[in-house]
């Protein structure tokens, strides 16, 4: 347990049904700057599979409750971050720090060398912060086949040229 009464651990099945709320106090915080980012959630069925490959972490607080997570899967040879929400009474204590080690140490321990994200470009939360962890902005001749996939299905869904992809090497 850290000073703040958080920790970070492995995600086990009890936890998937309070992430979808989390997940939504964590985008309130978009509409602060006129950014509708809707209701999708991750699907209770990815994020127990991304559990079952040991790529989903909680942050609990002291009753062991979930007050973040961070889940992702394999994409090209990255470890591909498909979701990283705090619940919005805990951000900017960290958390989100907490779960970025805590995932980055066991994917390294798994093998990976990168991790790779997409994020919005603009926002001040999110590529000036994933930037202080390390990661970089990547052009699309330096991504592979399954990450150019991936980015042309979020274009689907989001402005292109509001979004960025990021690669941080572990």
């Amino acid at each position: 347990m850290t000073d703040s009464g958080y920790r970070v651990r492995k995600a086990v099945f009890s936890d998937i049904s309070s992430l979808a709320q989390i997940e939504r106090s964590a985008a309130e915080l978009f509409s602060t700057v006129g950014v509708d980012v809707g209701d999708a959630v991750v699907e209770p069925s990815l994020l127990t599979t991304m559990m079952e490959n040991g790529h989903l972490w909680v942050a609990v607080d002291s009753n062991d409750q979930p007050i973040g997570f961070l889940g992702g899967h394999t994409v090209d040879s990255y470890f591909h971050i498909a979701e990283l929400s705090v619940g919005g009474g805990f951000q900017r204590k960290g958390i989100g720090t907490a779960l970025m080690n805590g995932m980055a140490q066991d994917v390294q321990q798994q093998g990976f060398k990168d991790v790779s994200l997409t994020t919005y470009r603009a926002l001040p939360w999110n590529r000036p912060w994933y930037q202080r962890l390390g990661f970089l902005e990547i052009e699309p001749k330096d991504m592979g086949k399954e990450l150019v996939k991936l980015v042309e299905e979020e274009a689907k869904h989001f402005a292109p040229d509001s979004r960025c992809v990021m690669r941080m090497q572990i």
